[in-house]
């Protein structure tokens, strides 16, 4: 509880005193983050704060080596940082109509695990990639079907065992599948995992409740659904499946 305190003075902090021209000037990453918000959101908005306050954080650690409760601070920063994020997204999916245009889930997926890769081997799991053969073209909104895939695999590997391996599959059919070797899903749970803040009785990890709820609602936005089943040898299946007027021949 102290640690939340201290995480949420320092973030309060970073409102009261960010200076977006500053950021720009001081560090390229924070820029391209604030870039990102602008173009995404319409305007400045908490990521931005809170991402400079996590690579202040990052920069503090390097010259403080052996810092335990500053290691752990940023945890809690960051985990706000990801809370926020997601918060925003569930406001801009409440208020604000996707563009569409073709794109490709080979393209999308394959980017998202090459990104996430290095995270999950951090958790000591490992994240592989199933391409469709040909081209898996639909309308849809880019940025946000990866973050529906990233939340997918986030997920998967919070609940996978150790050294076990997440598989994300695209087929052709317009159907990404992220498939992990967990405890899977009871049947009773199937569809209250998509709403909002619900965690069950699983192993708790450091989520809101919200990752799978932004995974529903981008589908539908996009008029396809995400459904859960289990995975022959253990474990869960989480489909993408987009509708046959969204795919593009």
């Amino acid at each position: 509880m102290k640690r939340l305190v201290m995480a949420f003075l320092v973030i309060v902090g970073a409102y009261a005193t960010f200076d977006a021209a500053q950021a720009q000037s001081s560090c390229k990453v924070c820029a391209d983050q604030q870039k990102a918000c602008m173009k995404n959101y319409g305007g400045p908005t908490p990521q931005a704060p809170l991402f400079a306050v996590t690579i202040g954080f990052s920069a503090a650690l390097e010259s403080m080596q052996g810092n335990r409760e500053l290691t752990k601070l940023r945890a809690d920063v960051e985990r706000m940082n990801r809370l926020v994020d997601q918060l925003l997204r569930v406001a801009r999916l409440d208020s604000v109509a996707l563009d569409f245009e073709a794109v490709d889930l080979n393209e999308i997926a394959s980017s998202v695990v090459a990104t996430m890769a290095p995270w999950a081997i951090g958790q000591e799991r490992s994240v592989g990639f199933v391409g469709a053969e040909g081209p898996a073209a639909v309308k849809a909104n880019g940025a946000a079907v990866a973050d529906a895939i990233r939340n997918l695999i986030e997920n998967a590997v919070l609940h996978s065992p150790p050294s076990g391996e997440v598989v994300v599959t695209v087929q052709s059919s317009a159907r990404v599948i992220v498939a992990d070797r967990g405890c899977g899903v009871p049947p009773a749970d199937r569809e209250r995992i998509f709403d909002r803040f619900w965690r069950g009785k699983w192993p708790k990890t450091a989520g809101a409740g919200l990752g799978l709820a932004i995974v529903r609602e981008t589908m539908r936005a996009h008029g396809g659904d995400v459904v859960v089943s289990d995975n022959p040898g253990g474990g869960a299946l989480f489909t993408l499946a987009f509708p046959e007027r969204s795919q593009i021949a």
